[in-house]
């Protein structure tokens, strides 16, 4: 556990410089934080337990499902938007 966190911790160092130029008044780190945040929660509802599958199959919950990739997308260009309109 260990490892795995002083290589991510390595690896930001590489991209929050990167993310602090484009946006001056982020702090880079909390952003990576954010985007993990949003990563881990929209690939949890997109992928329901077995249990859950055929309920969302029935149409009346078809509004449950979540598309990660158009999810995560959309939820990113927003904390974008967000976040340049705030700098």
């Amino acid at each position: 556990a260990l490892e795995f966190k002083a290589f991510l911790l390595e690896q930001s160092t590489r991209v929050i410089p990167r993310l602090e130029a484009l946006l001056p008044n982020v702090n880079g780190l909390e952003l990576l934080q954010w985007l993990n945040a949003l990563v881990i929660g929209l690939a949890q509802l997109s992928q329901p337990a077995a249990a859950m599958k055929p309920i969302l199959e029935r149409s009346e919950f078809q509004a449950l499902k979540v598309d990660f990739e158009s999810a995560l997308t959309r939820s990113l260009s927003a904390l974008l938007r967000g976040l340049k309109e705030q700098s």
